[in-house]
């Protein structure tokens, strides 16, 4: 992996871009980017019974890991939508 390099700070702001959010300032719409990254962690969990909830509480343990950390609140933000996203991988998977 290159040194700076993300692949879950690249998704979340693919995402940011697809709702006009820059992900550098938070400064349009990061609500319907949080709510777009949960509805997705949801619609994940639900597939199996054996992971309801498990990206919500994957993204507010992260946000709390980056709260202790005192991280700027920014920062704090893309790490609990990426907790929402971490495995978004799944999705192609049957």
């Amino acid at each position: 992996m290159k040194a700076g390099y993300s692949p879950c700070l690249q998704m979340v702001k693919l995402f940011g871009k697809l709702f006009g959010v820059n992900c550098s300032t938070g400064t349009l719409y990061p609500e319907m980017l949080h709510e777009f990254a949960e509805s997705l962690g949801i619609a994940l969990d639900a597939r199996d019974e054996s992971t309801h909830n498990h990206s919500l509480e994957v993204a507010d343990m992260a946000l709390m890991l980056a709260q202790e950390m005192l991280l700027p609140a920014q920062r704090q933000r893309v790490i609990h939508v990426a907790g929402h996203l971490h495995d978004i991988g799944k999705i192609a998977i049957p």
